[in-house]
């Protein structure tokens, strides 16, 4: 296999859905030891850069051009700054990651850390094997299983609520309809957006979140206190919402269930 390969069909999706954001294959004549460039943000808000290089084969502490090679790229990857592709500013990368799917033998890892070039940047530079990578991508794919069955109950469970509603409304002499409902829809389609065999499910999950905040008078992230006082259009406004949540919710679990039974 080689490194091109290897990035684009493992490494660059696994990033994808671990959750990073713009995810870019930098690979080239002018990359400065970055194959792979991506970002997140952290809890403050503030945009994070990061960097990989990808090896294909084993990399041994006893090959001393590729070791020097290595730190070149590592040290090029931390000097150099680069185009934000959203913001167009040069910017610097917080930390770097080293890729292989074959293993580090040996003192590898030792020997690239305790080069004097890198001792600005020692904890700031990982190492993945083909070990790690494939225990972060079954960890990943779990994630996503488990958040799909999470989202059936949730599914199941806004149908509920929408029956409930429609109790409600067609009893006139009730004027107060509340809710409180939490859901997994963002880390999920979040999840999904990297995978192509996810892809059919995940834009009807996009539709079906804008939907949600479009009806939030239904269902909602927030606590809803709805006073309607005999109001006959907002109940009939909403009587129409809670029968397309209701449809939208059905054939959302004919998807997921049939997915879940081919995977």
């Amino acid at each position: 296999m080689k490194e091109e390969q290897y990035t684009k069909k493992t490494i660059i999706p696994l990033l994808k859905y671990m959750g990073f954001i713009e995810v870019l294959y930098n690979h080239g004549t002018e990359e400065f030891g970055k194959d792979v460039l991506f970002a997140e943000f952290d809890r403050f808000g503030n945009k994070k850069y990061h960097a990989a290089q990808i090896k294909v084969g084993n990399i041994a502490g006893g090959n001393r051009s590729g070791i020097c090679d290595l730190v070149d790229h590592i040290t090029k990857a931390f000097e150099v700054p680069f185009l934000d592709m959203v913001t167009k500013r040069n910017q610097n990368i917080a930390d770097f990651f080293i890729f292989t799917n074959g293993e580090f033998v040996g003192n590898a890892k030792d020997i690239i850390l305790q080069n004097a070039r890198l001792k600005p940047y020692i904890h700031r530079v990982y190492f993945y094997d083909r070990q790690l990578t494939t225990e972060l991508s079954k960890s990943n794919i779990k994630e996503i299983k488990e958040l799909l069955t999470s989202q059936l109950n949730e599914l199941k469970r806004n149908i509920q609520i929408a029956e409930t509603i429609e109790t409600l409304l067609k009893d006139v002499g009730m004027d107060v309809v509340g809710l409180y409902l939490i859901n997994n829809l963002p880390p999920l389609i979040n999840k999904l957006l990297s995978l192509t065999i996810y892809e059919e499910i995940r834009l009807k999950l996009e539709i079906y979140q804008q939907y949600l905040i479009k009806s939030n008078n239904v269902i909602s992230q927030m606590p809803i206190i709805k006073i309607l006082k005999g109001d006959s259009s907002e109940r009939n406004q909403l009587l129409d919402d809670t029968r397309k949540i209701k449809k939208t919710s059905n054939e959302l679990i004919d998807s997921i269930e049939k997915l879940q039974e081919y995977r």
